[in-house]
C-alpha cells in the first residue's frame, strides 16, 4: 500500500484512537461494534480524532453524520460523511435522528444528553473520561439497552487491532 499523508496521519494520530472505540470485532467494554448500516453520529472537532472516526465508521459500512464547524464541513464530506451538521447553528443532537452510535470526540455532550438521540441498544462512546461518564457507565453497565463507554487507545494492545486498521486502510 502506497502511504499517503492522509493514510500516515489517520494511521499515526487518530487511527488507533478511534479504532479501539469504533471497532467491529473485538467486544471490548470500550469499543462501539461499528456493523455495516450503523448509524453513527461523530461530535467533536475535526482533528485527528473526528477526521479518523468518520473513516473508519464509514468504511466500517455505516451511515456517518459529522458535527463540525462551517468551515470544516467540505472536509469532512470529502472523508465520507453524509449529513454534516454545523454545530454553530444547529444541535446534531435534535435532528429527529436515531444513532446506532454516538462518539464524542472531544467531551462535549454526556450520555444523558445524547440518550434520547440513541436507538434502544446504542451506545454513547468517549475517549475523555470525567465523573459524569464514570458514574453514568457504571449505572448502563447493569441495565440493559442503551450504554456509556469510555474509549481509548492505551487500553488494548496494538496488534489486537493490527489487522483490522490494515484492512481499512488498504481502502485507501
Amino acid at each position: 500500500m502506497e502511504t499517503t499523508f492522509t493514510t500516515w496521519g489517520v494511521s499515526r494520530y487518530g487511527g488507533p484512537e478511534v479504532l479501539k472505540s469504533v471497532s467491529r470485532s473485538v467486544p471490548t467494554p470500550g469499543t462501539a461494534q461499528v456493523q455495516p448500516g450503523d448509524n453513527v453520529l461523530i461530535l467533536g472537532r475535526s482533528g485527528s480524532l473526528g477526521t479518523a472516526a468518520v473513516q473508519f465508521a464509514k468504511a466500517l459500512g455505516a451511515t456517518v453524520t459529522a458535527s463540525v464547524s462551517a468551515k470544516n464541513t467540505q472536509l469532512l464530506r470529502s472523508l465520507g460523511a453524509d449529513p454534516v451538521v454545523d454545530y454553530e447553528t444547529e444541535d446534531p443532537l435534535k435532528r429527529h435522528a436515531e444513532y446506532d452510535v454516538v462518539f464524542d470526540t472531544f467531551g462535549v455532550s454526556s450520555f444523558g444528553s445524547t440518550k434520547t438521540s440513541l436507538t434502544e441498544f446504542g451506545r454513547h462512546i468517549c475517549p475523555v473520561l470525567g465523573l459524569t461518564l464514570l458514574r453514568d457507565m457504571i449505572l448502563t453497565g447493569f441495565l440493559g439497552g442503551k450504554k456509556a463507554k469510555f474509549a481509548a487507545a492505551g487500553m488494548s494492545k496494538p496488534e489486537v487491532h493490527r489487522e483490522e486498521l490494515a484492512e481499512i486502510l488498504s481502502a485507501y
